[in-house]
């Protein structure tokens, strides 16, 4: 199993605040397919991987993590799901690759600060790339489940 970090940018491509609501009113909202744009990463990326989805600075929006995602599928070629269709901003690429899963919790925001004074330092998350998707160790995974599990 591995970790990634997915960013999100709320003000600009995707309605992630309102999803994350809808999605605990609705459990079929909890299904979720979300992009991969590193080509790098299509071949490590697998099922029983863990995602954070973290939001971006941006607005009114605190960068940080808001909710954990778990891949049910290998990375494929697919159009934007009708239901998720509804909570972008700008209009998808049609056919990108994505990976399925379910959101198994989310949460307000744990800034990068929070964890890094928690001692999750070098996250690649961290510096101002203009990246989506990035790997991340499996002590800081494990570090950040824990730090999740405890503000619940």
């Amino acid at each position: 199993m591995n970790y990634w970090a997915f960013k999100c940018n709320q003000e600009k491509i995707y309605d992630l605040d309102r999803r994350l609501s809808d999605a605990g009113k609705d459990d079929s909202l909890k299904k979720f397919a979300y992009r991969v744009v590193n080509k790098p990463c299509l071949n490590d990326i697998s099922p029983g991987d863990i995602v954070f989805i973290c939001q971006t600075k941006a607005g009114k929006w605190k960068a940080g993590i808001r909710a954990v995602f778990a891949i049910k599928t290998y990375p494929k070629i697919k159009p934007v799901d009708s239901v998720d269709r509804e909570y972008w901003k700008i209009t998808p690429e049609p056919n990108e690759h994505r990976v399925d899963g379910l959101l198994t919790d989310w949460f307000r925001v744990i800034s990068y600060q929070t964890l890094r004074d928690n001692g999750i330092l070098n996250l690649s998350i961290y510096p101002c790339t203009r990246a989506t998707n990035f790997e991340i160790s499996q002590v800081a995974g494990k570090k950040i489940m824990s730090l999740i599990l405890k503000n619940k």
